[in-house]
């Protein structure tokens, strides 16, 4: 070692009538086999006074080289001795002992770091069986010691470690009675510096390292002995309890290799650390056959920590105990899932339980997770951790009867995600349906970088995300147009042949714009991928812009001074237009790839080649004018997404907040230039991205109908200063589009078709939900309701008349009063129509609500003397009815007025019927009322009232009859 200069061998020796005297000093390095590195000795007249022994050594489990210096010096007693003393014996004669301050030898010890920092870089260590790696298991590139020199220590007998007694060759330091912790500083994989303290056990070099020798020498241990004694100190550390744990503070540390900053990083609370005993290796002697360094390797045997993403987005306190996984031991990173710890499973581990939080996740959709491992893909890993090694992201299979049986989470509280999102073959070829949750802990510039990798993903896929929704979009007015075809069968053989013509037109020139957009559906704006050809979208466009014209001329046309019915016009106009309005929207399709090109091109002049990025920030002009052709492209580029209604909320949400994100950076480029050097990251970003594939649920007779396999997506970013406020601010928008929700299925007599329903909230803002139907459809038991379809407003949760949001859940609706009617004698008034749509956060699931009229005000029929009343209501949610009510009365009523006697006779009839659940009930009734007035002396009155209730739950009929 470089602190130990050359052999010194300094002597002063005399002898004199009175005694020796010595004043020597040795220094060299310890052969060997030997430990003592320094001798000092002084005595005068044959009296030791001073002694120091400096011993070679190595603390565990790091590996540091210290000394363990002993100084054995006489000094006097601190004050006179006045006591008696009794006298002494000297052969046979007794001499007096006066009173006085004698000298006594004195020994103290203390060790001194010669060795303050050690690097762990490039070790390949691999266990005995050749399987793992360990030094993956050792998260720390470097580690310093603080700590120059020890106060004076206990005495190591007194720390012995059983069942040795190597006294000061194999102890814990400890002063005071309690284990000494020295002060560290470790340098993670990620370049971060990390504070602790921690005792450890001193080894004396013929302990930790002896010497080789050879078989015929014996003089000195092998290689097996020192093995052995650091398999000693690896139990001994191991077993000592909180001695190998560190308190770590929430200090962020990357445990692995890290893609992009912070992928690997976790909030630690306590790392227990350790130490493993290698196996005997001709690489580590040096040229004396010494060995270089002890035969021992630092490890963290696990670690308590919160995951960030987690701790954030769901807002928890909790931690999780963490080890090393088995699969990463061995094969590092040669794996498709990158998983690299494993997430043991405690009572009370964190989750990420959005169960009684809907707020923070998106309204309808609740995971309540349990992570199982880590992945520096896709951050953390639920379910089945071997299949995501493999490739596969983890399903379950089959019906769940439980929300423990479900990896995954409930949209609308009640329907399975796992059984709606398709399996993933291989995860490197289909990694955007990955739930990915990302974190980035990093400066200014890596922040930049990763923002413009994360623009640049989504720029790559913005051909192929409209061209999903249009497609999903073309799908739903063709079925509606097929619909109108069905009901044009009632009209007259003219009309409707007319009608059908025009809407067979439309489907025909729709089909050819759902072919051109096909060539979308897989598209990339990548370099070395053949450009979208939509060459001949416009004139397709307008081709089906003309035809939807020609319907609406259709429509509108009166034959033999007829026009068509008031209710099926309105609704063959309304979806002419909107499938007009959509093909306006479609026709802007050629600019978004025309622009997004641009941008991909301007972003991959900068990140394109990575081996390149540190030449160009050091070349500020270069940077500058790259940077501002991303700017340029970026403006264009926002303009054209901010218009397409194509792309409206979440997948607008993303792509804009991520062109913003670069804006902002892109703001302050002077700045960024000046901050290339900053080492230390100022901003905490958290990110859950997943845009997967569904399909229908169940297989066979969907409740839920997908008609659009990419409509589902959750963007929710979370970002925390590391000083200040540190309130993370979280940016939330959870979207499904292009689906029915089937109630109930099979025995179906209500269909949703919804456009979109989707859920945002901003740390900022308040809270918002956007709902929007393509159409509303009464079958099979409620078909006889399928005229107030076209009362219904389809769009009337968009923006609705009330909208009230609570820690509980959204409740959003209308209700609508329509006019009363009257034609002669015929009055039919109080007529009102409302609809519902409620999504709780706790409880039960998704549930719609229609009503006509309602108990409190009835629809009242009259005609002359006959007159009547009655509503409809039902709450349904996808497990079935929750409640459905319906009323109906109807009878006549007459009185008379003679003067000197009047009276009158009323009689009613009606049903009432309610079904809640599993239990239900029909009333049938009947009351006949009469009286009858002579005089105001004589008074007779008479009811009648006759009621038959059956029963369903007991099958049975209970009839009751009153007169009065």
């Amino acid at each position: 070692p470089k602190y130990i200069p050359d052999p010194v061998d300094t002597n002063l020796m005399m002898m004199t009538a009175l005694g020796g005297w010595l004043d020597s000093r040795g220094a060299w390095l310890p052969p060997g086999g030997f430990s003592v590195e320094e001798w000092v000795h002084r005595a005068s007249m044959a009296r030791d006074h001073y002694v120091k022994v400096v011993y070679k050594g190595f603390l565990f489990p790091f590996g540091h080289q210290v000394s363990l210096v002993k100084v054995s010096e006489r000094k006097f007693h601190n004050g006179s001795r006045k006591d008696p003393v009794p006298p002494a014996t000297v052969g046979q004669q007794q001499i007096e002992q006066k009173p006085g301050n004698p000298a006594y030898l004195r020994q103290r010890m203390f060790i001194v770091i010669r060795e303050p920092e050690r690097t762990y870089t490039g070790a390949n260590l691999k266990s005995k069986d050749k399987k793992v790696n360990l030094a993956l298991q050792f998260p720390f590139s470097r580690i310093r010691i603080l700590t120059e020199v020890t106060p004076n220590l206990d005495d190591p007998k007194d720390s012995d470690i059983p069942p040795f007694n190597m006294l000061q060759k194999f102890f814990w330091p400890s002063v005071n009675g309690q284990p000494f912790k020295f002060q560290c500083v470790g340098t993670d994989l990620d370049d971060r510096r990390v504070a602790f303290e921690l005792p450890m056990i001193f080894m004396d070099n013929t302990f930790a390292a002896p010497f080789s020798g050879n078989a015929q020498d014996g003089r000195f241990p092998f290689y097996s002995e020192a093995e052995t004694n650091a398999v000693a100190a690896m139990d001994e550390f191991r077993d000592r309890g909180a001695r190998k744990t560190a308190q770590m503070k929430l200090q962020r540390v990357a445990l692995a290799s890290s893609m992009k900053s912070g992928d690997t990083s976790v909030q630690v609370e306590t790392m227990d650390f350790g130490g493993f005993a290698e196996s005997a290796n001709v690489d580590l002697q040096n040229a004396s056959g010494e060995l270089s360094r002890p035969l021992f390797f630092p490890m963290v045997t696990g670690m308590d920590a919160r995951i960030g993403a987690m701790a954030h987005l769901a807002g928890t306190g909790k931690s999780n105990r963490l080890e090393w996984h088995e699969t990463y031991l061995e094969k590092g990173f040669a794996q498709e899932g990158e998983v690299f710890v494993h997430v043991r499973k405690t009572s009370d581990m964190a989750k990420l339980d959005f169960s009684a939080q809907g707020d923070r996740s998106g309204g309808f959709v609740q995971p309540n997770l349990e992570p199982q491992a880590l992945s520096r893909l896709a951050g953390p890993i639920m379910g089945d951790v071997t299949e995501f090694i493999s490739g596969i992201v983890p399903q379950s299979g089959g019906f769940p009867t439980s929300l423990s049986d479900i990896p995954l989470p409930l949209i609308f509280g009640c329907i399975p995600l796992g059984e709606i999102i398709d399996r993933v073959g291989n995860l490197t070829e289909t990694p955007e349906r990955i739930p990915k949750f990302e974190t980035e802990a990093s400066t200014k510039i890596e922040s930049f970088i990763n923002t413009l990798v994360r623009l640049i993903s989504f720029v790559t896929e913005i051909a192929s995300q409209p061209a999903n929704i249009a497609h999903a979009a073309i799908a739903a007015i063709l079925s509606t147009l097929q619909d109108h075809v069905t009901q044009a069968a009632g009209l007259s053989a003219t009309r409707a042949a007319q009608i059908e013509a025009a809407i067979v037109d439309v489907r025909t020139k729709l089909q050819a714009v759902a072919t051109s957009i096909a060539t979308l559906l897989d598209a990339s704006l990548e370099p070395d991928v053949d450009p979208p050809d939509l060459d001949n979208l416009p004139a397709l466009i307008t081709d089906a812009r003309g035809a939807i014209a020609t319907l609406v001329t259709a429509a509108n046309t009166q034959i033999g001074g007829a026009s068509l019915p008031s209710g099926f016009r309105q609704s063959l106009l309304g979806i002419a237009r909107k499938a007009d309005d959509f093909l306006d929207d479609l026709g802007k399709l050629p600019a978004l790839i025309t622009e997004g090109k641009a941008l991909f091109d301007a972003l991959d002049a900068i990140i394109g080649a990575p081996e390149n990025l540190g030449d160009l920030f050091s070349d500020a002009t270069e940077l500058k004018i790259l940077v501002e052709a991303v700017e340029s492209a970026i403006g264009n580029l926002k303009t054209t997404v901010s218009g397409i209604n194509l792309l409206a909320g979440a997948p607008r949400k993303t792509i804009v907040d991520a062109m913003t994100a670069v804006q902002d950076v892109i703001g302050v480029t002077a700045d960024l230039i000046d901050l290339i050097e900053m080492l230390t990251g100022d901003e905490l970003t958290i990110r859950f991205d997943w845009n997967p594939e569904i399909s229908n649920f169940p297989t066979d007779d969907p409740i839920f109908r997908v008609n659009d396999k990419r409509g589902f997506s959750i963007a929710v970013e979370a970002k925390v200063k590391k000083s200040g406020d540190t309130t993370p601010k979280i940016s939330v928008v959870c979207g499904l589009k292009h689906f029915d929700l089937v109630l109930i299925a099979p025995a179906s007599f209500i269909e949703l078709q919804f456009e979109k329903i989707e859920f945002s909230i901003d740390s900022a803002a308040k809270m918002d939900v956007d709902v929007q139907f393509t159409a509303i459809k009464f079958v099979g038991p409620l078909s006889f309701v399928e005229v107030l379809r076209d009362l219904i407003p389809l769009d009337g949760f968009s923006d609705p008349p009330f909208l009230d949001i609570s820690p509980q859940g959204i409740d959003a609706g209308f209700s609508v009063a329509l006019p009363t009617v009257a034609i002669g004698v015929l009055n039919l008034s109080n007529l009102s129509l409302g609809a519902g749509f409620t999504v709780p956060f706790i409880g039960q699931p998704l549930s719609v609500r229609f009503n006509f009229c309602t108990r409190e005000q009835p629809f009242l029929l009259t005609v002359y003397m006959f007159g009547g009343g009655g509503f409809f209501g039902i709450t349904i949610d996808p497990n079935g009815v929750q409640i459905l009510e319906a009323s109906l009365e109807f009878g006549a009523s007459i009185s008379i007025d003679l003067g000197v006697a009047s009276g009158g006779v009323s009689v009613m009839a009606g049903i009432y019927f309610r079904m809640e659940q599993d239990d239900a009930s029909l009333t049938g009734y009947f009351r006949l009322a009469g009286h009858v007035d002579v005089l105001g002396l004589i008074t007779a009155s008479l009811e009648l009232y006759l009621e038959l209730r059956y029963e369903f739950e007991s099958g049975k009929c209970v009839g009751m009859a009153r007169l009065t």
